[in-house]
């Protein structure tokens, strides 16, 4: 981290919010970070809300997707819950 870097500590609504959007505020956080005008601070707590929050969305969606669509491609959705 050189001078001037301030660390920010981002929550699981933030990152997750910036997953789904590719404008608004939890966007331009990352944005940011990546241009190193930042530096993100996460926590394992916040890395395994992402994750769980994440899948089960994805299910979700993945499920509404599907849902008239029969054989292995449904399985495989249902594996993801």
């Amino acid at each position: 981290m050189s001078t001037g870097q301030i660390k920010v500590f981002l929550d699981s609504s933030v990152i997750i919010a910036a997953l789904a959007s590719m404008s608004g505020g939890p966007h331009e956080v990352l944005a940011l970070a990546e241009l190193g005008i930042i530096v993100p601070c996460i926590s394992e707590d916040v890395v395994g809300e992402v994750l769980r929050n994440v899948q089960k969305k994805a299910a979700r969606l993945c499920g509404q997707l599907l849902r008239p669509v029969q054989g292995p491609a449904v399985q495989n959705c249902r594996s993801y819950r």
